[in-house]
């Protein structure tokens, strides 16, 4: 049975969240109102998990985390707040293994408590390091804050459609009624209709990020979709896509993969100025199939290589610095992974890897929201 001590200073608070783990067959071994107490407790019960609010006074969370840390490097905590997780001034000062917000979802709890408990005969070796647990906190809060900002997005994304949608139609109405206009001021209309596809692209290009939809996965031909999104890739003349003679068949959702193709193909596109070369490749092996993009652009810098796949990151005055990120999300959600290689002035390859044969239970556990939190705690 998993031992708990659980701080809080609001006295019925902690006694309900006591009361309830118990009943939810977890042996509380000590509760608190203070981080002093915490510790005092910590050292005498040794218990498996320790549950700490972070705002207390005299003694708060931060207290109880740096001395547990001291004497206990493997501690596992997990801290609960009543300040928004999103927000930058959270006051958190160390690093912990999960972080919930009041009123706490006892469900998420107790998952977190067994998924935190299921290492802990791990050998001691491969415990968390300190590095991992930075890691993994910082990764709790960012998913907080895009959570945040994908509610945020949902509403702005509405209340963007409507006037755009009334621009296009009234752009529309004018073309059909001819309405009579100069030669060189039609060419307005076309700069309209190029802003509003724009527009439209990056409101769809967030939410794709932010609210995800769930994977529609059948058989597809991996060429099928490259050869469709190559047909939707605006080029110059001056740049030649080579597409590959074979062929691989992966179940997948292929409305998600051309997402990734056409971003990176636009990007490479983007990067040699519409003028150059990108040879696309299909390695079929026997288990998975890599999928490789190359150009013959500048290449990444190295100062911007580590960020390309952090939301908002972009080098473009008109991107939404989700492109990529969303790429690998779409990837990382087939069970693959995405990579990159690059040289300045000679180019940039990404190379994406899918399983040929992903197993249904095994992509229901990777499109878990806890699944990236999870798989990060047990490396």
């Amino acid at each position: 049975m998993t031992r708990l001590i659980v701080i809080d200073d609001d006295h019925d608070l902690c006694d309900t969240l006591c009361d309830f783990l118990e009943q939810n067959s977890f042996n509380v071994v000590g509760k608190g109102s203070n981080g002093k107490e915490a510790v005092d407790l910590y050292l005498q019960m040794k218990p498996d998990i320790a549950i700490i609010d972070l705002a207390m006074p005299e003694y708060d969370g931060n207290y109880a985390i740096e001395k547990i840390r001291q004497n206990d490097s493997d501690s596992k905590i997990i801290m609960i707040t009543g300040y928004d997780i999103s927000s930058t001034n959270l006051p958190l000062k160390h690093t912990i293994n999960e972080i919930l917000t009041k009123p706490v979802d006892f469900k998420q709890l107790i998952k977190t408590i067994h998924n935190l408990t299921e290492g802990k005969n791990e050998p001691k070796d491969e415990k968390y390091s300190e590095k991992k647990l930075q890691t993994n906190t910082d990764e709790l809060i960012q998913a907080h804050r895009l959570n945040a900002i994908g509610e945020l997005s949902t509403r702005i994304a509405h209340d963007l459609r409507n006037p755009l949608m009334i621009i296009k139609t009234s752009i529309e109405m004018m073309k059909e009624k001819e309405i009579s206009v100069r030669s060189d001021e039609f060419g307005y209309f076309s700069k309209i209709d190029k802003a509003i596809m724009r527009m439209t692209h990056q409101i769809e290009e967030v939410l794709d990020f932010v609210k995800p939809k769930p994977l529609f996965i059948q058989t597809c031909s991996i060429l099928d979709i490259l050869k469709s999104t190559v047909s939707q890739t605006s080029k110059s003349e001056n740049l030649v896509i080579t597409l590959p003679e074979n062929d691989c068949f992966v179940g997948c959702d292929a409305e998600k993969l051309k997402i990734v193709f056409l971003n990176l193909i636009t990007n490479a596109v983007q990067a040699m100025n519409n003028v150059g070369k990108i040879d696309v490749r299909i390695i079929d092996n026997d288990k998975d199939v890599l999928i490789e993009i190359e150009d013959n652009g500048s290449g990444i810098p190295a100062d911007k290589l580590p960020k390309i796949f952090d939301p908002l990151f972009t080098t473009r005055q008109i991107g939404t610095g989700l492109g990529l990120p969303c790429c690998k999300a779409i990837i990382e959600k087939h069970g693959g992974t995405i990579n990159v290689k690059t040289v300045l002035d000679k180019g940039t390859t990404f190379s994406i890897k899918l399983s040929k044969n992903l197993d249904a239970d095994r992509l229901n556990e990777i499109n878990s929201p806890l699944f990236p939190i999870i798989s990060n705690m047990l490396k």
